[in-house]
């Protein structure tokens, strides 16, 4: 491995760098705990809404294609975002940081596109009624990996507090948007195309932060 220049080396000023010590350990432990409510929150607000404006059968389905992206989201990117964590923490080159980082997101959405023609030609040949169904899960999937791609490296470097104000930009997003779409009609539609926007809008912005 090529020697590594000390101007290319974390300093810390840098959005990289992070000590592991024990005020670090509280604030990541607190943050943690705080962005798990605001999530708990977020559904206690829209439930009710939800089971007023949307008949049960569209409840129903809401909840299959939402469960559905779940189960889908770590297998469509072979879950790329958590595995090289522990090299990234350890690595002290920018560069070589920046390597490693590109080649996780670039590879994620190049499985997610493979992964996706796979499911696509498997729906098509069984259930093509259920094709539009599918088509949802693909745009939360997506939105789920973008999202993750982005805002998993605050994790891994510490930076709960940027993270926690970001998952509280976008639950607050998406809970408004979902209201308001519903409210117009949209059904679980309007819930989905909710959860879509206010991931990618929150995984632009985290972007524009470690990039």
């Amino acid at each position: 491995m090529a020697p590594i220049n000390a101007v290319d080396n974390i300093d810390e000023g840098s959005s990289l760098f992070f000590s592991v010590d024990v005020k670090t350990i509280k604030k990541s432990g607190i943050n943690s705990i705080l962005a798990q409510l605001i999530f708990k929150l977020k559904a206690i607000i829209l439930t009710p809404i939800m089971t007023y404006y949307m008949l049960p059968q569209e409840m129903g389905t809401y909840n299959l294609i939402m469960v559905t992206a779940t189960v889908l989201s770590p297998i469509f990117y072979l879950n790329l975002a958590d595995g090289p964590a522990i090299y990234l923490v350890q690595e002290k080159s920018k560069k070589n940081i920046n390597n490693m980082y590109s080649t996780v997101v670039c590879s994620s959405f190049v499985l997610f596109l493979i992964f996706s023609a796979i499911f696509l030609l498997v729906v098509h040949k069984f259930s093509v009624k259920y094709l539009d169904y599918f088509y949802l899960v693909l745009e939360l999937v997506f939105s789920n990996i973008f999202y993750k791609l982005f805002s998993y490296t605050l994790a891994v470097f510490q930076k709960t507090t940027v993270l926690l104000k970001n998952v509280i930009f976008k639950d607050s997003l998406g809970a408004i948007l979902s209201v308001l779409l519903v409210i117009a009609g949209f059904s679980y539609r309007g819930i989905i195309s909710a959860a879509v926007i206010s991931s990618i809008v929150a995984g632009i912005l985290v972007y524009s932060f470690v990039k």
